[in-house]
């Protein structure tokens, strides 16, 4: 059995997973979502086919989204998916939606790595990097059992979440989509220590970023896949957001992986 993990990943995250569950399985290939999605249509070389992707604002990414509905079944006998972050499992149902059929995910994994979005939340220490690590490692040597023998793993939430999951949450998924991101992906800009590097050109995967006289500006008509490679990768540190404070807060990307490593995800 062959198996493709096609990822997405802005800081690495989804990328550390991805490679991690290559080593664990048999005959298994890493590719990249980005190249492909240029394509109508999307004809896998694999039998077992699984995605590897971030969670935002609570559900999964249109990115995650496009490709599924992209992706030509025929000859696919198992489906898996793993966020890299917990969420409710419904997120999965949410994204069969997506997929022509409705084509059902046989198992669904949500691993806790650590998060990137720095307007909200606190950048991990090393010491809380490498706690997740362990933690992704366990759930992957779980995960591996399942996927190895193509069993069926799709966890329910529990009732007592219902009022969140399926009520707040969505709202919030709702307002984030259509509102804060969209409004988010227009503010970015680049502060004084701009070298005119470059480099968050080349990072970017949906090609929103274009160098103009040694500065790098975001074209607003380009949608923004809102993955914070550029903020996170910047090496001066120069890309911000505006009204969001984020030149007194760090940055994040997963030892790992690095500047190459997110880059090379646009070429395949």
């Amino acid at each position: 059995m062959r198996t493709g993990i096609y990822y997405f990943s802005g800081t690495g995250n989804s990328l550390r997973i991805a490679g991690s569950l290559k080593e664990r399985l048999d005959n298994a290939e890493v590719v990249p979502i980005i190249p492909l999605l240029k394509n109508e249509l999307i004809v896998p070389e694999y039998q077992s086919i699984g995605i590897v992707f971030p969670i935002q604002s609570f559900s999964y990414p249109w990115i995650a989204a496009e490709f599924l509905s992209k992706l030509y079944y025929s000859g696919v006998d198992y489906l898996f998916a793993i966020a890299s972050s917990h969420c409710f499992y419904h997120v999965f149902k949410d994204l069969e939606k997506t997929t022509p059929g409705r084509r059902r995910i046989d198992a669904c994994f949500a691993i806790e790595m650590p998060q990137n979005y720095i307007p909200m939340f606190r950048l991990p220490s090393p010491e809380q990097i490498e706690k997740a690590d362990r933690n992704m490692e366990e759930a992957l040597d779980f995960a591996v059992k399942i996927i190895s023998e193509k069993k069926t793993y799709r966890p329910k939430d529990s009732p007592l979440w219902f009022p969140v999951s399926h009520l707040m949450f969505p709202l919030l998924t709702g307002y984030f989509r259509k509102i804060r991101l969209p409004e988010m992906g227009r503010s970015f800009y680049a502060d004084e220590k701009c070298s005119g590097c470059g480099i968050c050109e080349k990072l970017c995967p949906s090609g929103r970023i274009k160098m103009e006289n040694g500065r790098p500006r975001w074209l607003n008509e380009i949608k923004c896949t809102y993955c914070f490679a550029c903020l996170h990768l910047c090496p001066g540190q120069s890309v911000q957001i505006k009204g969001r404070n984020t030149a007194k807060i760090g940055r994040y990307h997963h030892p790992s992986i690095n500047v190459k490593d997110i880059i090379s995800q646009k070429r395949g």
